[in-house]
């Protein structure tokens, strides 16, 4: 792209991401990161073409100068209502990159869908990973169509070859131990947006092609009752929320939804503090192999930062 180009020929320590190659980052066109001597700084850009964008661009930039209110009332007069409609839409796209970009800059700021409060946490959670269990359950499809083991007592894993079967023999085991919980697929992790696409995923190189190949099968399958129990011994409680408290929930949440299942959410909590579970955690589990105890310790460090 050619803003690309000539900001990098301009700004050579800088990086940009086009946000369309992602699967998480949902506001603006581009990531910009300036690199400086001591710091650097992530900002938002938003591309606009065509005479009638630039115009409307430049319009909303002078009210912000300016704050003058008939700045406004001329461009409706000139531009009529669908213009203004569009001077509204880069009014809001604006708001939300700044308040992203406010929230990359202090670690704190309210959420640009929501309104919720967001903290980001200075130190990083080291997590626990269960990726050399996988590889020796694939190791054992050598002698095996399939291999199977349990993390923590509550995370079913199966490993197949692609001559069984595999939804049909994982969903046989799972009833048969009375487990009636969603099953995941590690390969839909290329669908889960914010999380580590599997080709990061440590557990060697020809195990990564054959699964994106789908010569080999991971199925997995979490007992939410046994995980949540466990959640006690690391000092905090969860429980299930009644459909009644699930549905006002719901009905707060515009953008992101908690994890429901059976019309039920999951609540964590530390004496007076709570918080839901999300897809981002709980995916963590399935598709970047971290193990359930870790992500209950996850959880408990969160809490502790409300």
């Amino acid at each position: 792209m050619l803003f690309i180009e000539n900001y990098r020929t301009e700004n050579p320590n800088s990086f940009v991401l086009i946000s369309d190659l992602t699967s998480f980052i949902q506001i603006g066109d581009l990531v910009i990161v300036d690199v400086k001597p001591n710091n650097y700084s992530i900002s938002i850009a938003e591309l606009k073409e065509g005479k009638i964008n630039h115009e409307t661009l430049q319009s909303y930039e002078l009210f912000l100068k300016t704050q003058n209110e008939n700045i406004l009332h001329n461009f409706y007069k000139e531009k009529g209502e669908h213009g203004f409609k569009q001077l509204i839409r880069i009014a809001k796209q604006h708001l939300r990159m700044s308040s992203t970009s406010n929230i990359l800059k202090n670690k704190k700021g309210k959420d640009p869908f929501n309104n919720f409060d967001i903290l980001l946490p200075e130190k990083e959670f080291i997590t626990d990973e269960y990726n050399e269990d996988v590889v020796n359950l694939i190791e054992k499809l050598q002698q095996n169509s399939w291999a199977i083991n349990v993390i923590d007592d509550c995370l079913y894993i199966g490993v197949y070859t692609d001559k069984t079967p595999s939804s049909i023999v994982f969903l046989s085991w799972m009833k048969s131990i009375n487990v009636d919980y969603p099953i995941f697929d590690f390969m839909q992790s290329i669908f889960s947006p914010g999380i580590q696409p599997h080709c990061f995923q440590m557990i060697g190189e020809k195990n990564i092609i054959d699964l994106t190949l789908f010569k080999k099968n991971i199925k997995m399958c979490l007992n939410f009752d046994v995980w949540m129990e466990k959640s006690k011994d690391i000092g905090i409680t969860a429980r299930w929320l009644s459909t009644k408290e699930t549905c006002k929930i719901l009905n707060s949440y515009k953008e992101y939804k908690p994890v429901i299942i059976n019309n039920r959410a999951i609540e964590f909590s530390q004496n007076e503090k709570k918080m839901l579970l999300f897809d981002g955690l709980l995916m963590r589990i399935f598709f970047e192999l971290s193990t359930p105890t870790t992500i209950l310790h996850m959880i408990k460090y969160l809490l502790e930062l409300i």
